[in-house]
């Protein structure tokens, strides 16, 4: 391990120095396709919260989550456009 940076027993990474494990500020970018509810964006949100907090040990109001909802005519998946596709 280098000396710019440790290790959580979980395996996530942050830098060295005064901050302390619960001081990070993660940013979680989502990028989807619409058409999902705002319920089912809340709960998103939340879950990846909390399983980063579990699993790296940020404080839940240091995480961010940024959801990008983009249109199948901007999204290609094996060289064909989602709203091309059947």
């Amino acid at each position: 391990m280098s000396r710019h940076s440790r290790a959580s027993s979980a395996g996530c990474r942050f830098p060295a120095g005064p901050r302390e494990r619960g001081d990070t500020v993660p940013i979680i970018n989502v990028n989807m396709l619409p058409g999902r509810t705002q319920d089912q964006k809340r709960d998103l949100v939340r879950e990846l919260t909390d399983a980063f907090v579990r699993t790296c040990g940020s404080k839940t109001e240091n995480v961010r989550v940024v959801i990008t909802e983009t249109p199948g005519e901007h999204w290609g998946i094996g060289g064909i456009l989602v709203s091309d596709r059947d």
